[in-house]
C-alpha cells in the first residue's frame, strides 16, 4: 500500500471519528439542554403551585372575612342548633340588624324548624319611626327607600315564619331600638358557656351598606371572652331599652298594587 493510500485511509478514519465524536458531543449537549429545560419546567410548575396555594389561602381568608356571607353564617348556626337539639336542650336565636333581611329571608326554614322544636327567636331591628332610621338611610345614600322596604319585607317574613311555626310562633319576640347601628349580630344560646356569636361590624364610610363589612366567623365564650361578653352586653342593653311590637298578621295575602315601573 502506498503512502498516499495510507494517508487517505487515515484521513477518512479521522473524519469518521470526528463525526462520531461530534455526534456524541452534540448528544451530550442536547441531554444537558433537555435536563436544564426539564428542571426549569419543574421549577416553573413549583412556582405556579406556590402561587396557586397562595391564591387559595387568600380566597379562603376572603371567604372567612367576606362581606356578610349570610349562607356561611347560617350554616354555622344550623350546625350548632342541631348539636343543642340533639343534646335534648332548646335553642334560642337572637338577631340584631338594621332590618335583618338577609338572615330572615335565607334562614326562613332554619328559623321555622327552630320554633317547631320549641326554640325561641328574638329579633331586634332599627325603629323606622325614629330619626336614627332616616340618619342611617342618608349614611347609606339610600334615595329610593330601599332600607325601609327591606324592613317592611322582614316584618312580613316574620309573619310568614310565625304562621309556618304554628302554635310555636308565640316564641317569637320582636323589638325596635333607636341606637345608631354599628354592627349586626347572630347569637345562639349566648348565655350558655358554649354559646355562639357571629358578629359583623359595619363599615364607617359613607355610602357603605352594613353588609359590606367583614364578619367575625365564630366567637365562643371562653375563647375570646372579652369580645363575646361585649357583644352580649350590647345586645341585652339594646333589648331592654327597645319597644316590643306585635305583628298584625293579615287575613289574606298582601298584594302590591303600585309597582315601580
Amino acid at each position: 500500500m502506498s503512502d498516499q493510500a495510507l494517508s487517505s485511509i487515515i484521513a477518512a478514519a479521522a473524519l469518521c471519528v470526528g463525526t462520531v465524536v461530534g455526534a456524541v458531543i452534540k448528544y451530550i449537549l442536547n441531554l444537558r439542554e433537555i435536563r436544564k429545560n426539564k428542571e426549569a419546567i419543574q421549577q416553573k410548575d413549583t412556582t405556579i403551585i406556590g402561587l396557586q396555594k397562595q391564591i387559595r389561602e387568600i380566597l379562603d381568608l376572603k371567604v372567612e372575612q367576606a362581606p356578610r356571607k349570610i349562607s356561611y353564617q347560617l350554616q354555622i348556626l344550623d350546625d350548632e342548633i342541631s348539636k343543642i337539639q340533639e343534646s335534648g336542650h332548646k335553642a334560642e336565636v337572637s338577631i340584631l340588624g338594621i332590618n335583618a333581611t338577609g338572615p330572615l329571608h335565607q334562614g326562613r326554614e332554619l328559623l321555622v324548624n327552630l320554633l317547631v322544636k320549641e326554640g325561641r327567636l328574638r329579633v331586634l331591628l332599627l325603629d323606622p319611626r325614629k330619626p336614627v332610621f332616616e340618619e342611617r338611610c342618608n349614611r347609606e345614600d339610600d334615595t329610593v327607600g330601599r332600607i325601609a322596604a327591606e324592613l317592611y319585607a322582614s316584618l312580613y317574613i316574620l309573619m310568614d315564619i310565625t304562621l309556618k311555626a304554628g302554635i310555636f310562633g308565640g316564641n317569637i319576640e320582636i323589638r325596635l331600638h333607636e341606637k345608631y347601628p354599628d354592627r349586626s349580630l347572630l347569637m345562639l344560646n349566648h348565655r350558655d358557656k358554649d354559646g355562639v356569636i357571629l358578629a359583623n361590624p359595619y363599615p364607617s364610610s359613607n355610602g357603605s351598606r352594613g353588609m359590606d363589612g367583614q364578619m367575625y366567623p365564630l366567637i365562643k365564650q371562653g375563647r375570646t371572652t372579652d369580645g363575646y361578653n361585649v357583644n352580649v352586653q350590647y345586645y341585652e342593653n339594646l333589648w331592654d331599652e327597645a319597644d316590643p311590637i306585635k305583628l298584625r298578621i293579615p287575613q289574606k295575602r298582601h298584594r302590591i298594587t303600585d309597582w315601580p315601573f
